[in-house]
């Protein structure tokens, strides 16, 4: 669908679809690269059961040095952008959380 979008006339979808497949390009690299480096084969289990939530802000940008611009418990702030990202990660937190509750092999004591 990306490509179909990368060739439309408008050019304001144009430039979006290659921005988000160049995007995506970038992320599958990274995860790639982690990946073949970490060892994930002798893990431990994850054993947080709480929400930490960390909101950064790279200024529209792909760049990813970061400012942490808002984290768990603290107060709202005026980017309603950063607000919705931190109450969107905290329902995809609670959905995962009763979704993999459901799964017997997955519980942790």
């Amino acid at each position: 669908m990306l490509k179909k979008l990368a060739e439309s006339p408008d050019p304001r979808i144009r430039e979006r679809a290659v921005a988000t497949i160049e995007a995506t390009a970038r992320a599958r690299t990274v995860r790639s690269a982690l990946s073949r480096s970490l060892n994930v084969t002798n893990a431990a289990p994850a054993t947080a059961r709480t929400k930490v939530r960390r909101i950064f802000d790279c200024k529209g940008s792909a760049d990813l040095t970061r400012k942490l611009v808002r984290e768990e418990n603290d107060r709202q702030t005026s980017d309603v952008a950063v607000n919705e990202a931190y109450d969107y990660a905290g329902v995809t937190w609670d959905f995962t959380t009763r979704c993999l509750a459901a799964i017997p092999s997955t519980r942790v004591a």
